[in-house]
């Protein structure tokens, strides 16, 4: 948890010295504590609790035919493609912590219409990271959702629409803003 803490404290800090015009040391320890969360989160083993393990399991065992993911196979599928070309479970764990970070950043990004990205992306940090990437299937699809609302915002209605519906694929939870 001391890990964690400090992936925290490193982005709180990135925010409190882009406010005070330190942007150079502010985008040093922001991307300093993104590949550190990348890092840790790739390279871990239990951290997180017992899914890990059955993800790790499903993973690295190439002759699973997606009964474990029975109505999510878009999941299913994404973690084929990634066996493809490396099944080793940390090049798993590494690619979707990379997803993770760097769809957090471009949302946060997005969002940055009045406030400082970095903030929102701690308090998107704060709020998902907090799981520690156990929930994959519900994050992917979150991300997709909440990239479907940025699109459908900004009247590109049939790419939100379609993001929302591809999320479906990933975590069933998806129905509910595909339905929105």
């Amino acid at each position: 948890m001391i890990v964690y803490s400090c992936i925290y404290i490193m982005l709180l800090l990135a925010v409190f010295l882009q406010y005070f015009n330190k942007k150079e040391l502010a985008f040093l320890c922001f991307y300093l504590g993104v590949f550190s969360a990348i890092f840790i989160n790739a390279f871990r083993d239990m951290i997180g609790g017992f899914d890990i393990y059955v993800y790790a399991q499903v993973f690295e065992h190439s002759d699973y035919d997606g009964n474990i993911f029975k109505w999510e196979w878009g999941f299913y599928h994404f973690s084929r493609l990634i066996h493809f070309f490396n099944g080793n479970r940390y090049f798993y764990f590494a690619v979707l912590a990379t997803i993770f970070m760097l769809s957090f950043l471009r949302i946060a990004q997005k969002q940055d219409r009045r406030f400082n990205y970095y903030l929102i992306f701690f308090l998107i940090f704060c709020k998902l990271y907090f799981y520690t990437f156990v929930y994959l299937r519900q994050n992917l699809a979150m991300i997709l959702i909440w990239f479907g609302f940025i699109y459908y915002l900004d009247s590109q209605k049939i790419k939100g629409r379609g993001l929302s519906l591809l999320s479906v694929l990933f975590h069933n939870s998806g129905i509910i803003s595909f339905l929105m």
